[in-house]
């Protein structure tokens, strides 16, 4: 049974409500805050609220001036639902943010672009629409970015090419268009691009089209080519997976070790 929540305002306030509470049997006044179930402080103040998996279902309502230190934000796999707050933005030493598997609508707020210590946002299973944010361009120690499985449209912004960092990007099932800046090659750290079945909508850029044609000329069978895969260990498809193509060529991504499409 979906529990409700809304923590931010007053945890023990709505505490007498909840119907499955037992995940909340520590949060009473009589124990220090930093002893309740999914808090880790340093110092007294609270550095990490971690409640996956606990059938919190509610509006997230945020009011942060007493969590400012917070660096780790793991709301995943709950009933979420509603606009993810700006607010959110005020948390500026968060590292990890993960609110992946809710039911979040509305669009990216622009205001993650000011968590620049931000290193993991996972988005993924929600109900989020809109273009994403040019601002998650700032968002330079960024290195894990999961928006899939939402209904995010327009086309991938050129700034995500200023995450130099980042490893992994996943952002299959979507409604993404239009082609896929080649300044996307600036993230030289990329090691997993999900693309899922939107690369096609998405298109690639003419650098790497040669690489490609190459590859198709050399391994017709696979569909989409690798060639431009320098690294790569593992290529991942809808039909499975392949060892390290004899023949390929360097360019576009210098770093990536899978990549997964689903071939029509």
């Amino acid at each position: 049974m979906a529990v409700p929540f809304n923590i931010f305002v007053s945890p023990l306030s709505f505490k007498g409500s909840l119907k499955n509470s037992h995940f909340f049997s520590s949060w009473h006044s009589a124990t220090p805050h930093c002893n309740w179930v999914g808090v880790m402080c340093q110092l007294g103040r609270v550095t990490s609220l971690s409640l996956p998996s606990r059938y919190l279902k509610g509006n997230l309502s945020l009011s942060l001036t007493s969590l400012s230190f917070l660096t780790i934000l793991n709301l995943e796999d709950n009933q979420f639902f509603g606009e993810i707050p700006g607010d959110v933005g005020r948390l500026l030493n968060l590292k990890t943010l993960r609110l992946g598997s809710n039911s979040f609508s509305g669009k990216i707020p622009s205001e993650f672009g000011v968590l620049t210590k931000l290193h993991t946002l996972d988005l993924s299973g929600n109900a989020l629409a809109g273009e994403i944010p040019e601002s998650i361009g700032n968002l330079t120690n960024l290195q894990f970015l999961d928006l899939s499985n939402n209904i995010l449209s327009g086309s991938l912004p050129v700034e995500i090419g200023s995450a130099v960092i980042l490893q992994r990007l996943v952002l299959s099932n979507n409604r993404l268009k239009g082609n896929i800046s080649i300044e996307l090659g600036d993230c030289v750290s990329l090691t997993t691009l999900d693309l899922g079945n939107i690369y096609k909508a998405l298109g690639m850029p003419q650098e790497a089209i040669a690489c490609y044609q190459h590859a198709l000329q050399t391994r017709p069978n696979y569909g989409m080519a690798y060639g431009n895969l320098a690294n790569e260990k593992e290529i991942k498809t809808a039909t499975g997976s392949m060892s390290r193509p004899k023949v390929w060529c360097v360019c576009f991504f210098f770093s990536l070790i899978s990549l997964f499409i689903i071939r029509n």
